[in-house]
């Protein structure tokens, strides 16, 4: 009976709510040495601004980041499989009108393990998924399109943002519990 729960409703919250732990993950990189500053005024962000993020790990990884104990269950059932993120965003700030404009795109990508037996129950339990989310059975993915419409956004809306000596890069603080992704101005 548990099993059915899981496979039924509980498996779609638990592949979104793997691809934002593994957005929560560190992320390397191997960038040149910035001096980074507090961003204190919308005038200095104003325009578009790109970034993205990737990270690969096992299912094992990302449940016991998010806080849940890996069973001898759980290894017989998902084995070594991994799943891989990557994500792009797009923002337009106006500092003018006072807002921001946002695209999202994150692709989870599985493989590995027991995917070929695993993947007929992944994808038949994502057919009720949001607008915006498509399921590619060739390839194992879930991709997740989001546009957010102009947001009104105001200088203590910054809080956290940090913009590099040449106001090229702009990134988000971090607290461990979202990536730190690092912007740059296009």
């Amino acid at each position: 009976m548990r099993k059915n729960v899981f496979f039924g409703f509980g498996l779609p919250a638990v592949l979104l709510a793997m691809g934002f732990v593994l957005a929560g993950c560190p992320n390397d990189t191997t960038e040149e040495q910035d001096i980074w500053s507090n961003v204190t005024s919308l005038d200095q962000v104003n325009g578009t601004w790109k970034g993205s993020y990737s990270q690969t790990m096992t299912i094992k990884e990302v449940m016991e980041n998010g806080g849940q104990t890996w069973t001898a269950e759980m290894q017989t059932v998902f084995g070594n499989m991994k799943v891989a993120v990557t994500t792009e965003m797009t923002m337009i700030i106006d500092s003018t009108a006072g807002t921001v404009t946002s695209t999202i795109k994150s692709t989870q990508t599985y493989s590995g393990g027991n995917i070929d037996s695993m993947w007929a129950s992944i994808g038949s339990s994502t057919a009720n998924l949001p607008e915006g989310f498509t399921v590619d059975d060739s390839k194992h993915s879930i991709t997740m399109n989001v546009d957010i419409p102009p947001t009104p956004m105001t200088d203590s809306d910054l809080a956290g943002m940090q913009i590099n000596q040449y106001g090229t890069k702009l990134k988000n603080r971090t607290d461990g519990a979202a990536p730190e992704i690092v912007f740059t101005k296009q």
